[in-house]
């Protein structure tokens, strides 16, 4: 996923506008970064009580 949607986005088979694949195409390392903060955020919010009664 890191390499195909930049290079759809770059060959026109998604279509969107200029300034949105600019900052796709600087930005891809972090979006991916943020997407797997957010499900470890989830993981960890929803097993939270079964994590915290092992202590």
């Amino acid at each position: 996923m890191l390499e195909v949607t930049p290079r759809c986005l770059e060959r026109g088979i998604i279509p969107v506008p200029r300034g949105a694949l600019y900052v796709v195409r600087d930005t891809h390392w972090m979006l991916l970064g943020a997407w797997y903060g957010v499900i470890a955020l989830l993981v960890l919010t929803r097993f939270w009580p079964y994590w915290s009664s092992l202590l």
